[in-house]
């Protein structure tokens, strides 16, 4: 990121404002047409100084808004080389995709650059935030009938049923119409078999995905639900983080340890602790069931969108609102450029976003997500019963999006993408018993907006919806291996215990002593040593010399696999 001020220079022509969506926040100091012509009457050389922000227009209406930094981002081909005298930034005349995998399109033309500054007046990330989740949920927050329409048709009041209802939960900066009313559009056929199964029991969960951490829109949810709920979920994006959740404390009452919330107090989301602790109170009083769940791209191992700096998500909104809906997305799109200044502003210190810090691949969220669930003798990793349908995408370049596709795999995406979710997060999430089973899709018609309205994969959903066995028609299975595989493979270490007390009483019987550490330890019939997962959570301390309860109950898998191999030969 820059520290200093940097020249950029490009040629074209002023021409009058031609930027509608100009936030409270900024003023469109000058509008400039992009020139061919390399001649000295049309060069133009602007100081980009802090109080600068700059939105690239290309020759698609794609857009990217930013301080100066947009340029190294945008242009890192230019960026590497050398920039001239003065730190002066020559801006290249167009984009070209790195990624010749994704399509036809290739190169897409610089068309405007339009310069803001700062006003002097700001008005903080929080409360923009706060705006824009508003604004998207049309004032309306909290559990709500969906009627034949795909209306919310009012708030929900609880009602008992031993049928399971079916729960949308939507996505980032959306809302329950917003995620997924394309369903009762050109082709209804999907909204129609809903409407035959569930009747009158379809509810929608619209909640705050920016200011709010998915552990406080599940306690939200959890205090709206009544004493016994069957839920069914569809949920999309971010959605899917909530589902995941509902999974983890149906099956698991505490729904995390209390090792977990000791991590979230020490890395300072002491709020999420308290919301675990709430939602634990909740289900004393309350059973919720959840059958089918069918997670359409969710960030379940976060998203690269969210690696690096914020501010890309809000670039990539003002794109996705703006071709679709036209003059009707901008009050959200200036929101959003308000909200990107805001964030430049602060540095990306978005703790107030703990909504959008949740899909960060490296955030603490996504790890304790994957933390077990409730261990035993019989279930030791703490693995999750619930059976999973995921739909997942890959998007080629596209006429419609061809400029954000670009843009996001030079920045962003170095795999298999739907524009906002890589494709291989989409599989992550819990530690399940059985195998994620998921239907995949691609093409220029595949992105995160769609897997609602394209034919194919309304159908896999309605697959996964009527489906009466385990295994789902038209889904494959995804993989990761054993119970014990499944574990090690997040930390790409093994570990586990051998245990063999069986007999045949016609071989000798040998007689395996451990070395220092060799034994496998467990606490209550709970593997703690070694357990690599238990021993990140902090569950370490439980070996204390003084703890009761605790017994060697096998050899270390790591360390005498090998041997146990060998050892079957004379047993």
């Amino acid at each position: 990121m820059q520290t200093t001020n940097r020249k950029i220079r490009f040629y074209a022509k002023e021409t009058p404002s031609i930027e509608s969506n100009v936030p409270e926040g900024l003023e469109l100091v000058q509008s400039y047409v992009i020139s061919n012509n390399r001649s000295s009457s049309q060069e133009v050389q602007i100081d980009m100084d802090p109080n600068k922000m700059v939105e690239l227009v290309f020759d698609d209406n794609t857009t990217w808004f930013g301080n100066s930094d947009v340029f190294d981002d945008v242009f890192p081909e230019q960026a590497a080389g050398k920039r001239g005298i003065n730190d002066l930034f020559d801006v290249p005349l167009s984009i070209e995709s790195d990624d010749q995998s994704r399509g036809i399109i290739k190169k897409i033309a610089l068309k405007v650059i339009n310069v803001f500054a700062k006003k002097a007046i700001q008005v903080g990330v929080k409360t923009l935030a706060t705006r824009f989740e508003e604004k998207s949920l049309e004032g309306q927050s909290g559990l709500y009938w969906i009627n034949e329409n795909f209306e919310l048709k009012s708030k929900y009041i609880k009602k008992e049923s031993d049928q399971p209802f079916l729960l949308f939960l939507h996505g980032t900066g959306s809302s329950t119409t917003g995620s997924f009313a394309e369903l009762n559009t050109e082709n209804k056929s999907l909204w129609l078999q809903m409407l035959s199964i569930y009747g009158d029991r379809i509810l929608g969960f619209q909640h705050e995905t920016l200011t709010k951490s998915p552990i406080q829109n599940v306690r939200e949810l959890i205090d709206a639900l009544p004493t016994n709920t069957k839920l069914d979920l569809i949920s999309h994006s971010r959605g899917g983080l909530v589902g995941e959740l509902l999974v983890r404390f149906s099956e698991y009452q505490e729904g995390f340890t209390d090792t977990v919330l000791n991590l979230l107090e020490r890395q300072h989301a002491k709020a999420d602790a308290d919301h675990v602790r709430a939602i634990r109170q909740s289900l004393k009083k309350k059973k919720i069931q959840i059958g089918k769940f069918v997670r359409v791209a969710c960030p379940a191992g976060g998203t690269s969108l969210m690696g690096q700096r914020i501010e890309n998500y809000f670039n990539v909104l003002i794109n996705v609102l703006s071709i679709p809906f036209g003059s009707k997305a901008s009050p959200l799109v200036s929101i959003c450029k308000e909200m990107i200044a805001e964030i430049v502003n602060s540095k990306n210190e978005t703790d107030v976003l703990p909504g959008l810090e949740s899909m960060n691949p490296e955030s603490l969220f996504i790890k304790v997500l994957r933390s077990p669930g409730e261990m035993s003798s019989e279930n030791p990793y703490g693995l999750f019963q619930n059976r999973i349908a995921v739909i997942s995408g890959n998007g080629a370049l596209s006429i419609s999006l061809g400029g954000l596709s670009v843009l996001l795999s030079k920045m962003l995406f170095q795999a298999k993408n739907d524009l906002i979710v890589n494709t291989n997060s989409m599989y992550l999430g819990l530690m399940r018993q059985n195998p994620v089973q998921y239907f995949f899709d691609e093409g220029t018609e595949v992105n995160h907006f769609s897997y609602f309205k394209n034919k194919k994969t309304q159908d896999a959903i309605a697959a996964a919806l009527n489906a009466k066995t385990d295994l789902i028609p038209s889904f494959a299975e995804y993989r990761r291996g054993s119970a014990d595989e499944s574990v090690r493979g997040i930390l790409g270490i093994e570990y586990g215990r051998i245990f063999n007390d069986q007999v045949s009483g016609k071989k000798p019987i040998i007689v395996l002593i451990p070395g220092i550490m060799g034994s496998a330890l467990e606490k209550n019939n709970s593997l703690i040593w070694l357990h690599y997962l238990r021993m990140m959570m902090g569950d370490l301390s439980q070996l204390d010399i003084n703890e009761k309860n605790i017994e060697a109950t096998g050899l270390i898998k790591t360390s005498y696999k090998k041997t146990h191999r060998l050892s079957q030969r004379f047993l």
